[in-house]
């Protein structure tokens, strides 16, 4: 028969197996949620790769579609008066010709029915060169305008043109 020592002897290195296993799939488990995670991180990263390389993709078009409707814009010989605005400093504003032949007779408009000041109604302006005139900043219980409307002679059509209000 055998002795208490040996019973217990024999339950212990049972019990040391039993954890022996059991500490193996742990570690089993481990390198499983291991593996998963470096898995996971690897699809992230070339998402991100993706991403940047179609936000440059996107960038680049946009640069070719600017330049191309720049170079239409100049083939048609300045038949569609091009404009921009730019801020000056308190409520004034430059109006600039940045098509390839003077436009006379401007007229500047607004769709909201704001004032414009010191409006160069009938001037000339030559390419590259811009006009004063003054915006209120929507006070008044007028609302503020996102674009003016530019008129010149020759041109029935209006232009449309943004306004670079400043960031107060």
């Amino acid at each position: 028969m055998p002795t208490a020592a040996a019973i217990a002897s024999f339950a212990c290195a049972v019990v040391a197996i039993v954890a022996v296993v059991l500490a193996m799939r742990a570690a089993t488990e481990a390198r499983r949620s291991n593996l998963k995670a470096e898995a996971a991180a690897a699809d992230a990263a070339d998402i991100a790769v993706r991403a940047i390389n179609a936000q440059e993709v996107l960038t680049l078009t946009q640069r070719r579609m600017a330049r191309t409707i720049d170079a239409l814009l100049d083939a048609a010989d300045g038949s569609v008066p091009r404009w921009e605005i730019s801020h000056d400093s308190g409520p004034m504003f430059d109006l600039r010709n940045v098509s390839s032949a003077s436009e006379t007779e401007i007229r500047i408009l607004t769709a909201t029915g704001s004032r414009i000041l010191d409006a160069p109604d009938g001037a000339t302006v030559a390419p590259g060169q811009a006009v004063r005139f003054g915006l209120p900043s929507g006070g008044w219980g007028l609302e503020r305008p996102d674009h003016l409307l530019v008129r010149s002679a020759g041109h029935p059509e209006l232009v449309r043109v943004p306004i670079p209000w400043p960031d107060h």
